[in-house]
């Protein structure tokens, strides 16, 4: 069996998406954050949440646990 050193499609994909991304919405905009380092880029930030809610990734954001206890589980009984 040949070895295939062929980009996999859905990385190539990715791939490109990125670069769009990166020379089309932010070069754009480098030199004005290079010089305002601590301001928040929120247009990007938008974007970028609705690009991937579209894509359907979801949420990065840690999920909260409630009272320290995981999701699903019940509390255990304490011993006497």
């Amino acid at each position: 069996m040949p070895i295939e050193f062929e980009t996999p499609k859905p990385i190539a994909q990715t791939q490109f998406v990125l670069k769009t991304v990166a020379e089309e919405m932010m070069r754009s905009k480098s030199r004005y954050f290079d010089e305002h380092e601590h301001e928040i880029p929120w247009d990007y930030i938008e974007f970028m949440h609705t690009a991937m809610k579209a894509m359907g990734a979801g949420s990065l954001a840690p999920q909260e646990k409630g009272n320290g206890h995981e999701g699903g589980e019940e509390k255990k009984e304490k011993r006497p």
